[in-house]
């Protein structure tokens, strides 16, 4: 998704890759996918065809979006849900083994997680957390930027260990700095 999916631009034009009409730029809110992960884009350039209504976002920054995502998983209250610990793996590029090897689990545990057969352990979920804060601190980060904010001990700490993990809804902006978080149900 970093450019529209089979989208042809120019500078300010854009063709339909439905119907090979031109297209219109504007800024607009979606809701998309983003590496498995549900969440929506919020004023990213988005090019709409006239004639069929076909309708192509172009992601800028893709690296500080997938980092933005990372940090607000690291944050959420509750336990990660499948997709999340999904993405945080594939953010760091970690095979099912190597995270199972870093989580002192199998690879095997490591895919009942990611299908949802078994929760994810707090102390495991913890640890998913903190290797994510150690990754995007060393300066060779395979999420490739800076994870916003602190994940402290105290943070940690208020993580419901009781509450079944659930996915968080995710809307995310962009601004000066990149890609944010707008609102998530943390």
């Amino acid at each position: 998704m970093p450019a529209g999916r089979g989208l042809t631009t120019g500078a300010l034009e854009a063709t339909c890759p439905v119907c090979g009409t031109a297209m219109t730029a504007g800024e607009g809110t979606i809701p998309d996918e983003v590496a498995g992960l549900p969440v929506t884009l919020v004023g990213l350039t988005v090019y709409r065809c006239t004639r069929c209504g076909q309708v192509e976002p172009v992601v800028e920054e893709w690296m500080s979006l997938l980092c933005a995502i990372a940090g607000a998983l690291i944050h959420k209250r509750i336990r990660l849900a499948p997709e999340e610990i999904r993405f945080l793996r594939r953010a760091l590029a970690l095979s099912k083994s190597d995270l199972a090897d870093g989580l002192d689990t199998t690879p095997q545990t490591v895919a009942r997680w990611e299908h949802g057969d078994e929760p994810i352990s707090p102390p495991a979920d913890r640890r998913l957390r903190l290797m994510v804060v150690a990754d995007a601190t060393t300066g060779h980060s395979r999420l490739g930027g800076v994870i916003r904010g602190d994940l402290s001990l105290d943070r940690l700490m208020e993580i419901d260990d009781a509450a079944p993990p659930a996915r968080v809804p995710l809307r995310l902006a962009r601004d000066a700095r990149g890609w944010r978080l707008s609102w998530a149900a943390c």
